[in-house]
């Protein structure tokens, strides 16, 4: 962003590295903008004139720019986001949700269930956690390589009930909606969006509640190309009362030419999408001051290396993003991702299919987003920054800014007491031996072992976070259920005998549960949690209640 009106790199007004992948790049002037779009602004008008719409909500400033880094759920990340030592923000974006292949239903990444998240990742019990004690979790919709809802829901009334589950829920009242690729183009599916955001909006400030949109699309240093102005003149159409525009400051460069500078770039794209969100608005009806055109700005940039070689935000390009954020009143800031906010391994070649899962891949015209054949990046990015930078180093920079997204807070989760056997792990026992990855209950919150651990109290008070064996999952929620482990009926295996020899393979029941004998034995009772499972004669060939399910 610039100093006292002027770019931060001293040049004259554009891009130091304004040579777009994409051919064109919007000037930042609005009359030349206006000549460049004139066309889709005209559509745009044609259709306001039957659903107009009052923007009354989205002039509403933000108190400070706010901060909300990137987890990746689609590649079904275990990341603990709601730990407050592995996370310094007080905002989470949790990516993606799509739909399940073309069935109108939402899925994390198309290919993990709401009901499969909150089993195999404990999903629904972090958000939660995270909501009560800490701040805000958005939720992305769009974004991966996965079918987008808006595609697989064929009216917006279906659409809307795909979005309505997952805002409910997880309680959600911040989402953003993430549009890039062909998906630029698919104008029926944008419109779609539209109209069922906007619906769900309605319906929500009919129940006196609220929900915040953000829109996230692809830039150049130059500002959004038509294709991404078009879905935000569409939404507008619509009647959705956008919050923000959230911009992917990345991919502005290729292989061969990068920017020269990615701080400077990204500075210099702000300033141009600042420049046409005050022209869109116009046309829309609604006039922002500079002001309230930067506080419904966002952005989103890729830390350390990027998919594009060459392409690297340093520390000291986020903690000059981080002032002008704060000088400017940004709206929102955004990292992908805290996955990769660590320092890659000496000798690591850096890359992982994990990390494209939620990169910049397919933000920009190197992917097609403007439905041109360019060649998508030649690399994914790293799964981590790759540069000299110690853990969440740059999660501690962007944290910096003190904002919130202003939603409220969920009321503290109601649960049963611990003696009414509605609870979903077995209760901690002094004494207990629990073995890494078991879960338990402990004063009407669950928490998983880290490592193993025999005597020390789930929620004691430590020196440090990662001194105590236990993490925090997050509360017992509403309705669960109480930990069961099914017996099986005699004859299925011959019962133990303490007399008996047993070899490697054998299987009995005892108390009606099975094990399998790991090695010769005999004497030795089965034990369901063995003080030393990699020497223990017996192996449970069931899944105790709160125990690893890799385990047994």
């Amino acid at each position: 962003m610039r100093h006292e009106g002027k770019p931060r790199s001293g040049s004259a007004a554009g891009p130091r590295h304004g040579k777009s992948r994409r051919r064109t790049g919007l000037l930042l002037l609005p009359t030349a903008f206006l000549a460049a779009t004139g066309g889709l602004i005209a559509a745009f008008l044609l259709t306001r004139q039957h659903s107009p719409i009052a923007n009354t909500a989205s002039t509403v400033l933000p108190a400070r720019t706010w901060f909300a880094p990137y987890v990746d759920v689609t590649a079904g990340s275990d990341y603990e986001f709601q730990a407050s030592f592995l996370n310094p923000a007080r905002q989470v974006v949790l990516g993606f949700v799509d739909a399940q292949s073309s069935a109108c239903a939402p899925e994390w990444g198309g290919s993990r269930s709401l009901d499969s998240a909150a089993t195999s990742l404990d999903l629904d019990r972090r958000i939660r956690q995270f909501q009560v004690s800490t701040g805000d979790v958005i939720v992305s919709f769009g974004g991966s390589r996965a079918t987008d809802l808006a595609d697989a829901c064929h009216d917006p009334a279906s659409l809307a009930g795909a979005y309505a589950k997952v805002i409910g829920r997880y309680h959600l009242h911040t989402v953003d909606i993430d549009v890039r690729g062909s998906q630029l183009l698919d104008t029926a599916a944008i419109r779609r969006s539209g109209l069922a955001i906007a619906a769900l909006q309605r319906s929500m400030e009919a129940q006196r509640s609220s929900l915040a949109v953000w829109l996230t699309l692809p830039c150049e240093p130059s500002g959004m190309e038509a294709d991404a102005l078009a879905v935000v003149q569409s939404m507008l159409a619509a009647g959705v009362r956008l919050a923000g525009v959230d911009v992917l400051a990345m991919d502005f460069g290729t292989p061969s030419d990068p920017p020269a500078d990615m701080g400077i770039a990204v500075e210099q794209a702000l300033w141009a999408v600042h420049a046409q969100l005050e022209v869109v608005y116009r046309r829309a009806g609604e006039e922002l001051t500079s002001r309230s055109a930067w506080a419904h700005l966002g952005a989103t940039v890729m830390i350390g290396a990027n998919d594009i070689p060459g392409e690297t935000i340093t520390l000291g390009d986020a903690t000059s993003i981080v002032a002008d954020a704060a000088r400017e009143g940004l709206g929102r800031l955004s990292m992908l991702s805290l996955n990769r906010d660590l320092p890659c391994a000496q000798g690591s070649d850096r890359s992982s299919t994990a990390a494209g899962a939620i990169g910049a891949s397919g933000a920009s015209g190197a992917s097609g987003a403007s439905g041109t054949a360019a060649s998508p990046p030649t690399a994914t990015p790293p799964a981590c920054t790759g540069v000299a930078a110690k853990t969440l180093a740059y999660a501690q920079i962007f944290a910096r800014l003190p904002g919130t997204t202003g939603s409220t807070r969920p009321a503290p989760t109601v649960v049963p007491q611990l003696t009414s056997g509605s609870i979903p792990y077995p209760v901690w026992r002094h004494g207990e031996t629990y073995h890494a990855g078991y879960k338990v209950v402990w004063t009407e919150d669950v928490y998983q072992a880290k490592w193993f651990t025999g005597l020390s109290m789930p929620g004691a008070r430590v020196a440090h976070p990662w001194l105590t064996p236990w993490l925090l999952l997050g509360p017992v929620l509403p309705h669960e259920h109480p930990p069961t482990t099914t017996t099986l009926p005699p004859g299925t295996y011959p019962s133990w005998s303490p007399t008996a020899v047993y070899q490697k393979g054998h299987k009995v029941l005892y108390l009606g549960l099975p094990y399998i004998a790991a090695y010769w034995n005999k004497g030795v009772v089965p034990q369901p949690n063995p003080l030393d499972v990699s020497s223990a004669a017996w192996r449970p060939l069931f899944a105790l209640p709160g125990e690893p399910r890799s385990s047994g």
